[in-house]
């Protein structure tokens, strides 16, 4: 009060513990994240409903945040929780005030097709998805291949996160083998050679093991 009586807006405590739950997401370089998952962490998950396939990859995922030399490749069924499982990895690393990037491939996709008229901001995109200290590729497998799709757009950013050790997460219906044979055709025919080549930096990129294959 000085002479005027002024209003001062402030947060309750529950506005105050929300925005400090969600203070991690300006870390976010992209983020298709479902809006229920943006907060959840490992911490969360009640591991006494769990199967015997998600404990093992629930393992392996806390064992690779510890130590995080590279990244893991989580394959399974759908509805097994391999997304929920990559939002909470993009979420820890935003927590540890990493730069992070989070897609759902063939939605990502979809909007990069839609900037075509639209050359910087596709360029920032592409950038950002390079650069990013930590990528989640969130159902990769799942997008119609195309040579375009393949190696225009997904092969260079594999390709130089590879080359400079960049911590990169997949989800994906497919184990390594049916990857392989999904980005082996296209619309121009089969084209093992250039499938292999993907593969090669997925593999290099992540760990897929027995733990990470879920099943129903």
């Amino acid at each position: 009060y000085d002479g005027m009586l002024i209003l001062q807006p402030k947060l309750c405590a529950y506005a105050s513990t929300h925005q400090n739950e969600r203070a991690h997401l300006k870390k976010f370089w992209i983020n298709q994240m479902p809006e229920h998952l943006k907060t959840v962490s490992i911490k969360q998950i009640d591991q006494s409903h769990e199967s015997a396939d998600y404990l093992r990859a629930l393992a392996e995922v806390t064992m690779n945040l510890i130590q995080p030399e590279e990244g893991l490749f989580l394959y399974g069924a759908v509805g097994t929780g391999k997304t929920y499982l990559a939002c909470c990895i993009a979420n820890y690393f935003a927590r540890k005030g990493q730069s992070v990037v989070f897609v759902q491939t063939p939605g990502w996709i979809s909007k990069m097709k839609g900037m075509f008229n639209d050359p910087d901001g596709f360029e920032r995109e592409l950038e950002m998805m390079k650069k990013a200290n930590v990528v989640v590729l969130d159902d990769i497998g799942a997008e119609s291949v195309t040579p375009w799709v393949r190696d225009e757009l997904l092969f260079p950013i594999l390709n130089e996160r590879m080359e400079n050790g960049r911590l990169t997460y997949f989800t994906s219906n497919e184990e390594f083998s049916t990857l392989e044979e999904h980005y082996a055709y296209s619309s121009m025919g089969e084209e093992k050679m250039k499938a292999v080549r993907m593969m090669e930096r997925i593999k290099k990129l992540s760990t897929s093991s027995a733990g990470t294959g879920l099943s129903r």
